[in-house]
């Protein structure tokens, strides 16, 4: 499961996490991509829900994610994202003051994916 201190880790990230998606503030963070390690590096996004997933029993943030200019060029693209809180640095997340204002297609607050939703957006 998860160490000591990874647990008061997630715990702050869900604090911090909490109100910019109540909000809908865009975040940004530096993430860990467990797939590719030249996929490491800022994520700025639009986070619509916390939940606790089904299968890895670990939690996620889903969220809309939304390239620069020279992560396009590296082939990401502009969509959706599930990431693992764990893999968030917590010395590096800014909840940004400027917003968004609806939700992406296919959002769902009732994400069958998640055992439990620790927090999501509005409609």
């Amino acid at each position: 499961m998860f160490s000591q201190s990874n647990d008061l880790k997630i715990k702050e990230l869900i604090r911090i996490l909490t109100p910019a998606i109540i909000n809908k503030y865009l975040v940004s963070f530096y993430y860990e991509d467990e797939t590719d390690h030249n996929k490491h590096g800022f994520r700025l996004v639009e986070p619509h829900l916390i939940g606790i997933h089904k299968d890895s029993k670990e939690y996620h943030l889903s969220a809309y994610f939304l390239p620069t200019s020279a992560q396009i060029v590296q082939g990401f693209k502009m969509d959706w994202g599930s990431y693992l809180l764990s893999r968030m640095y917590l010395d590096k997340i800014t909840v940004l003051e400027k917003g968004y204002t609806n939700t992406r297609r296919f959002y769902n607050p009732k994400d069958k994916r998640m055992s439990q939703i620790i927090c999501a957006t509005s409609k």
